[in-house]
């Protein structure tokens, strides 16, 4: 669904964990540095979601 500027796509945690799997293992064979830098930041926006899942839990 596009939301604003934005788009928004229902994952269940254990999608977002599996997409998480296959970007770093692609940011961990990839020789571009900037397509790297860019993974690991996708990477990092999925774990917040993750993170925020978590702290909501204590």
């Amino acid at each position: 669904m596009v939301d604003g500027t934005g788009i928004r796509v229902d994952l269940s945690l254990d999608d977002i964990e599996e997409i998480q799997g296959y970007v770093a293992a692609e940011a961990n064979h990839t020789k571009n540095s900037k397509r790297r830098k860019e993974l690991d930041r996708l990477f990092d926006k999925l774990q917040v979601f993750l993170d925020t899942y978590d702290d909501q839990g204590e």
